[in-house]
């Protein structure tokens, strides 16, 4: 009872927010792989799909089907990316065409071009693929070992 005597009515409150939208394990790993694989962002997906990113990351924890669509669509571009840096650092060929103007008509001259081996992305694949070996920073462990000459310090000769 309020101070007044009147009763005080409690309404439910309202949960505010988005309402929650369903899972649907058909459409969402679709989704998130092709979002994923385009490169998108977290931020990117949750707007798109129209939730909160801890609904997202919930879906992920929840969801293998979903967790796993993620991580293809992720490691697509990566692969992607390797597999241009491999071709870059060993060089390689690819058909081109030339185009000239000759007695005012354009003509298409079609060739092979051939790129080069690049040393930078070869330095760098190397460096990623076997730090071990290739890394920059070599640390160098030295010990010593004290030889005793039968002399007390204080009888040690000056240099």
């Amino acid at each position: 009872m309020a101070k007044n005597g009147a009763t005080l009515i409690r309404m439910k409150k309202h949960p505010g927010g988005r309402p929650p939208l369903r899972y649907d394990p058909e459409l969402h790993p679709v989704i998130v792989r092709l979002y994923m694989a385009a490169g998108g962002t977290v931020e990117g997906l949750a707007e798109e799909l129209g939730i909160s990113r801890d609904t997202l990351y919930r879906w992920r924890r929840r969801y293998p089907e979903f967790r796993d669509a993620w991580r293809r669509g992720y490691q697509d571009p990566v692969a992607k990316i390797e597999g241009a840096m491999y071709k870059l650092a060993t060089g390689y060929e690819e058909d081109d065409v030339k185009i000239f103007q000759f007695q005012g008509r354009a003509v298409v001259i079609p060739y092979r071009k051939k790129h080069p081996p690049d040393a930078h992305a070869g330095q760098f694949l190397l460096k990623n693929y076997a730090p071990e070996k290739f890394k920059d920073k070599h640390e160098v462990h030295q010990t010593t070992d004290i030889l005793d000459i039968g002399l007390p310090p204080e009888e040690f000769p000056d240099d």
